[in-house]
């Protein structure tokens, strides 16, 4: 008699052209049914649109004109020896440096502070700082626009009171208020991503160790410096690439605010881009040959 109690292993099923990995073949079918909007919609939005930006640089295509003949890289020097197209790549990354590095800085402070505070305190405080993100560029223009206003703005009445003179500082016509107006702008709605992200990081770290540093004599400072600042490093990194990433793209703000002006003082990259392109000469080559340099 077999005394052997050990079950049997199951036997394999058998292949069969209805299965696939343990998925029916039909699944699949529908699974690529219903994927396929999306891939249209992704590559007629994104890949098309890339790839005729890249056979424009190479030909000349402007809007007026018919014909679009291949001219190599002669787009490409155009833009590079365009004294006006250094100046507003030189301004952009500035202005992008700049913002970066406020909000990031102000981002790790409030994230710090509101960390220690109690749920309540953060239920309520948390809401105020992201509120800003969520108003639409054109809109904070306006606001900072009105703010700022040199006759009837509220920013030169509350420095006349504090100061006791008549401050008539024109904010938006005037080098570098104008720049400076720019930037506080941005950073007052944009630092409320970096926290975000910045406050998610702090949030995840593990209490043990901040405890650990507390009983070895770690005082807030060097708690901060070796351990909170290091095991948050990720977070900060995000933050910086993206609102870094974002500010190269600063447009609409200074489009309601200075238009670019006064001259080109603030006149950014995508300016060049759109002047080139649409409002200007209508040269979409210098467009496209400008935006792949950028």
């Amino acid at each position: 008699m077999n005394t052997n109690t050990r079950p049997d292993r199951a036997k394999p099923v058998p292949a069969s052209p209805q299965y696939g990995h343990g998925v029916r073949y039909t699944d699949k079918r529908w699974g690529r049914l219903l994927v396929t909007p999306t891939v249209i919609l992704l590559v007629s939005a994104g890949v098309v649109p890339l790839v005729y930006s890249v056979w424009a640089s190479f030909v000349r295509h402007n809007l007026r004109t018919v014909g679009h003949p291949f001219v190599g890289l002669d787009n490409y020097v155009t833009v590079l020896s365009d004294p006006v197209f250094r100046s507003d790549l030189l301004f952009t990354f500035l202005m992008a440096a700049a913002v970066t590095t406020i909000e990031v800085g102000l981002a790790l402070a409030l994230a710090l502070i509101l960390s220690q505070r109690s749920k309540a305190w953060r239920r309520i405080m948390i809401p105020v700082v992201v509120a800003p993100m969520f108003i639409s560029g054109v809109v904070v223009g306006q606001i900072w626009r009105l703010f700022t206003s040199r006759t009837f703005g509220p920013l030169n009445y509350v420095l006349g009171l504090v100061t006791g003179t008549n401050v008539t500082i024109d904010w938006l016509a005037t080098t570098p208020w104008n720049m400076i107006t720019i930037a506080v702008a941005d950073v007052w709605q944009w630092t409320a991503l970096a926290f975000l992200i910045i406050f998610a990081g702090l949030t995840g770290l593990d209490q043990h160790l901040l405890e650990a540093a507390e009983v070895d004599g770690a005082n807030r400072w060097n708690k901060l410096r070796y351990v909170t600042l290091p095991l948050i490093a990720p977070a900060l990194a995000t933050a910086t690439f993206f609102r870094f990433a974002d500010a190269l793209r600063l447009y609409d703000k200074i489009v309601v605010l200075t238009g670019g002006g006064p001259g080109r003082a603030t006149s950014t990259i995508s300016f060049y881009l759109v002047e080139k392109g649409f409002s200007g000469s209508f040269n979409l080559a210098l467009s496209a040959a400008a935006s792949w340099i950028f």
